[in-house]
């Protein structure tokens, strides 16, 4: 039998290429929405590596997170927090985008 009581969620990894990914990020990459809500039962945190996570597909994610979140409500809260931090995220990279402010 599997055990996954020790293992590190949130552990990122860096990649062939260089880019950096957790389980999460991968997965929101592969559109593997399965794992990506086996992953944020566990306590995947969406907003690591400045909320890369939800670059992939923001409204499917969020989907997934609500839904979590009314099915457990203790974790609604944590769900709520990473809400903001992803919308603030991606206001700050659509004003950097229109006024072509880089990094």
């Amino acid at each position: 039998m599997l055990n996954f009581d020790d293992v590190d969620i949130n552990r990122i990894k860096l990649m062939e290429r260089g880019e950096q990914e957790t389980a999460l990020t991968y997965a929101c990459s592969m559109r593997d929405w399965g794992y990506v809500e086996w992953l944020l039962e566990r306590g995947a945190d969406p907003t690591l590596l400045e909320g890369k996570a939800f670059s992939y597909d923001h409204k499917k994610l969020m989907e997934l997170m609500e839904k979590l979140a009314a099915a457990n409500p203790s974790q609604a809260i944590q769900f709520t927090a990473q809400y903001a931090k992803s919308n603030l995220r991606l206001q700050l990279d659509k004003y950097k985008t229109k006024f072509g402010i880089t990094d």
